[in-house]
């Protein structure tokens, strides 16, 4: 399904692909209110982008999840664990407006909790979070991203490495995070594919971003031998300028972590936090 660029995106159109009953019922409210809020919505985000607000200056094809399985195995002989994702296709200017649409509906009535599985169509982007590890010096690299990009909230605060959004970009026959994670890192740090250790990609985990409503996944790449800190801060990456104001590094073991999450939490988003831990946990 593809939601278009919201050019008739009402309530109308919404009811042939949402059923909205529970979430009218939960937030006791009419349709008629309903629409109205969707129409303050899209005009809100429409203002964002037209201004370049809150890292939202251009639009772009993307995936959400309709459904998801955790407990998907694969149909071989090693039946190896995995998680089987089920995508539709949207776009950034539709997210946006849906966490819009989503926080208004949440400010009316906080206690409302509703299952996930029952908001599909708000689950409308694929977050990728990717730590880089330099073995040359045995360090994680950490960015300070700029306040003019995304989810910062205007704020000048500590992300992973690469933090990308799965988009049209990355498939090919099919959705690939590995070409995320590629493009990220190139877009964003400067390094090319060829200046990876491909092999050394390890996907650790899924979690739900509650404030963004967003599914995320937190993996790991080794960068060449040759590659030292200073090396990226010297490149010039296509989204570096727009995405990121500070480049800096992390000694890659327990107690620096430990001790770098300590000194930063009040500037890092729960993310970054998540992503340091499961890490972590993961690798010693």
């Amino acid at each position: 399904m593809h939601f278009g660029y919201f050019t008739d995106y009402d309530l109308e159109f919404l009811d042939r692909h949402i059923n909205w009953t529970d979430i009218l019922k939960s937030y006791a409210i009419s349709h008629e209110e309903l629409n109205t809020i969707i129409k303050e919505s899209k005009n809100d985000i429409y203002h964002q982008f037209e201004n370049h607000l809150d890292g939202k200056h251009f639009n772009g094809e993307m995936f959400g999840i309709s459904s998801l399985d955790q407990f998907y195995r694969t149909n071989d002989r090693y039946e190896s664990p995995g998680i089987n994702i089920v995508t539709y296709s949207t776009d950034y200017f539709t997210m946006n407006s849906m966490a819009e649409i989503l926080k208004r509906l949440r400010a009316r009535r906080p206690e409302v909790r509703m299952e996930i599985g029952g908001l599909s169509y708000f689950r409308n982007s694929i977050g990728v979070n990717v730590l880089l590890i330099l073995p040359s010096t045995n360090e994680i690299v950490m960015v300070k991203r700029s306040k003019h990009s995304s989810y910062t909230e205007e704020k000048r605060l500590i992300y992973p490495s690469t933090v990308e959004t799965l988009s049209i970009a990355d498939e090919t026959s099919k959705i690939n995070i590995d070409l995320c994670v590629y493009r990220g890192i190139e877009e964003e740090l400067g390094l090319t594919i060829d200046e990876l250790d491909t092999k050394s990609l390890i996907n650790y985990a899924m979690f739900f971003e509650n404030n963004y409503f967003q599914d995320n996944f937190v993996l790991s790449i080794s960068a060449d031998e040759s590659i030292t800190l200073q090396n990226i801060r010297d490149r010039l990456a296509k989204d570096r300028m727009l995405e990121i104001e500070e480049i800096d590094s992390i000694p890659n073991n327990k107690r620096a972590i430990d001790r770098y999450i300590a000194r930063n939490k009040n500037n890092m988003q729960f993310q970054t936090i998540y992503c340091l831990e499961i890490y972590k946990k993961m690798t010693f």
